[in-house]
């Protein structure tokens, strides 16, 4: 047993009234227990994570009773704490004795005293929406065996500032997610496409930068998620809030090609963004937009803005050159190598890397070895990739 100082008498209350699914319903003024149950295990543990630590923070005496489970939290990039999974609390709050019980199997926590709880239970909701540790931060949640998981990821460094695009297209995107969740109260959805390369994943980023500078939530979804309990799980912590996910086309295509339920409910949580109660702004990137099913394609209110990236100009070439090697690193006339090769922001990115390979290899500078690394990354990725390997002349 692990306690704070002396021991409060240990409460059993028995059964108590579960939440609804959707709703959670507000105790009564006379009630004496309540209980939170999630509809996954991550949820579970988000709800219980803030529960404890708000329960710890206040109590003036709290002790661990019986076979405990302990767990670690992620509750910021690389830092974690620990709270308990499975396990049973008592606590004393300004003389009044309380029983706190988690159930990882159950997905459930609850909450009993012999005297009112509502004060605290509303306290705690407020709590678990308003000021769990994934607001305001880099969240990425990763589909795992018909759950998901959450990564805390560290805020990107990119900035719109840095974004190599055409200056009102820049503008328009921006208006349309982060100027929409500051200044309108309805939601959005854009989607991003283009050839890989081109700068999508870049513009996300930039997106996420500012969010957060902002004081806003994100969420980076990878993979095909179960999308009902994503709702359900951005809902309950998040909104309002700004979603990604990063290639669209490897569940949004054409429903008579795939025939998924899947892609039904993609549609269901986009249905009714702009009416919803709390804000969110979807944000989608996709390779292939011809591939996507047409509600998704050419269908206002699930997706108002649809930006083309393009392959960069020679201009946005020496602009990108600029923001990987430095202002003046790179003289103009070894640039032009890299013009109307049909290079994009990952080819130039390669450019650096081969060109700092080199560069130590040959004890060369960059600018010295710089034409030969362009000509490497050029074999590798033109039309006709050089073949290797036996029987090649």
């Amino acid at each position: 047993m692990k306690r704070n100082s002396h021991s409060p008498r240990f409460l059993d209350l028995g059964e108590q009234p579960k939440d609804e699914l959707n709703e959670e319903p507000s105790p009564k003024p006379t009630d004496k227990s309540y209980t939170w149950s999630s509809a996954s295990t991550y949820a579970f543990q988000v709800r219980a994570f803030v529960t404890q630590t708000y329960l710890r923070k206040i109590s003036d005496d709290c002790l661990e009773m019986g076979a405990c489970l302990p767990a670690e939290f992620e509750y910021d990039h690389g830092r974690r704490a620990v709270f308990l999974n499975s396990g049973n609390l008592a606590f004393a709050i300004q003389g009044r004795l309380y029983h706190y019980r988690a159930d990882v199997q159950e997905c459930s926590q609850s909450l009993c005293s012999n005297a009112s709880i509502t004060e605290l239970v509303t306290t705690l909701k407020r709590e678990i929406k308003e000021n769990n540790p994934l607001r305001r931060k880099h969240l990425q949640l990763v589909a795992s065996q018909g759950d998901f998981r959450g990564v805390m990821k560290p805020v990107p460094s990119g900035t719109f500032s840095k974004l190599v695009l055409d200056p009102l297209t820049a503008e328009d995107i921006f208006d349309n997610t982060i100027l929409q969740m500051e200044s309108l109260s309805s939601g959005n959805g854009i989607i991003l496409h283009g050839r890989p390369g081109t700068g999508k994943s870049l513009t996300c980023q930039a997106i996420v930068h500012e969010a957060i500078q902002r004081g806003l939530s994100t969420c980076y979804v990878m993979g095909e998620a179960d999308f009902s309990g994503l709702d359900r799980f951005l809902q309950e912590f998040l909104d309002p809030c700004i979603v990604i996910f990063e290639d669209i086309d490897a569940f949004a295509c054409s429903r008579f090609e795939q025939g998924s339920s899947v892609f039904a409910d993609f549609l269901q949580m986009l249905s009714g963004l702009t009416e919803r109660r709390e804000q969110r702004v979807v944000i989608a990137t996709t390779n292939h937009l011809d591939a996507l099913d047409e509600a998704i394609r050419n269908r206002p209110v699930r997706f108002n803005r649809k930006y083309w990236f393009q392959d960069p100009t020679n201009d946005q070439i020496d602009h990108l050159l600029e923001l990987y090697f430095g202002a003046a690193l790179i003289p103009p006339l070894l640039k032009r190598i890299c013009h109307d090769q049909g290079f994009t922001g990952a080819h130039i990115s390669e450019v650096k890397r081969t060109t700092e390979m080199l560069a130590h290899k040959r004890h060369l500078t960059l600018p010295e070895v710089f034409a030969d690394a362009v000509h490497v990354v050029q074999g590798h990725f033109s039309p006709q990739t050089k073949q290797v390997g036996f029987g090649v002349r």
